[in-house]
């Protein structure tokens, strides 16, 4: 059921990358380390949901990872 439930997953949606690549991957480990990738569904999850009234989201690189 839930190979199924991935399956039907954008394919441009984050979280398809984060159950099929996970900690291993690079992009992943810079945001979320080799933790677990239920915390990184979590805050992916709390971020699509939360209300973003006044919330301003960048999309530059703040970071200077990139």
């Amino acid at each position: 059921m839930l190979q199924e439930d991935i399956a039907d997953l954008d394919t441009s949606s984050p979280c398809k990358d984060i159950y099929q690549n996970g900690p291993s991957d690079p992009v992943y480990q810079l945001y979320f380390g080799t933790g677990d990738s239920v915390v990184a569904l979590g805050a992916y999850e709390n971020l699509m949901r939360s209300n973003k009234e006044g919330v301003i989201l960048r999309c530059d690189d703040i970071d200077g990872s990139e």
